[in-house]
């Protein structure tokens, strides 16, 4: 579930982001993840005039994801995986891209973990539209609140590339 707390639009609109994720082996997962998903309850305007916040409609983005355990230190309670991602964040136009990098894990106090999956995403197809590379570092602050359900609290940087590259 993903709210946008924006000052000016609060809670619209909402995203429901229905992922599958399956261990194949001790140290690979793979799975079929959505980014933002399912767009629900987009906003309207003082006078009523809905205002098309989602992007391209209520279901717009698939990918496939997957993540290698490189290192694990419980004794230092940290963690480091190779993450990959092919995915498409648009069917029309199809904007197909293609995310390497790695996510890094910090467990701390039994019950929370600081999590970064800092990664190159590099558009494959229709580019010229906006499908950029970026720099993306996503930080997430997860919060163990009962054996079965984990709490996430998420802010970050996405950055093109070439601007980047241009200083």
């Amino acid at each position: 579930l993903r709210i946008n707390l924006s000052a000016d639009s609060v809670a619209s609109p909402i995203w429901i982001a229905p992922s599958v994720v399956y261990g194949v082996m001790p140290k690979l997962q793979v799975g079929i993840v959505h980014d933002p998903g399912l767009c629900l309850l987009g906003k309207r305007d003082f006078l009523g005039t809905e205002i098309d916040e989602c992007d391209g409609g209520l279901y717009n983005d698939f990918a496939l994801d997957g993540l290698y355990l490189l290192v694990d230190k419980p004794e230092k309670h940290a963690a480091l995986a190779g993450h990959a991602t092919l995915g498409a964040s648009s069917f029309d136009p199809v904007l197909m891209y293609l995310r390497v990098g790695a996510l890094a894990r910090y467990t701390f106090a039994s019950r929370f973990a600081l999590i970064a999956d800092w990664a190159l995403r590099l558009g494959l197809t229709n580019r010229d539209p906006g499908n950029k590379a970026t720099f993306d570092l996503p930080v997430q602050l997860a919060i163990q609140a009962t054996d079965k359900l984990v709490l996430f609290a998420e802010a970050g940087l996405v950055a093109p590339l070439s601007e980047l590259t241009d200083r």
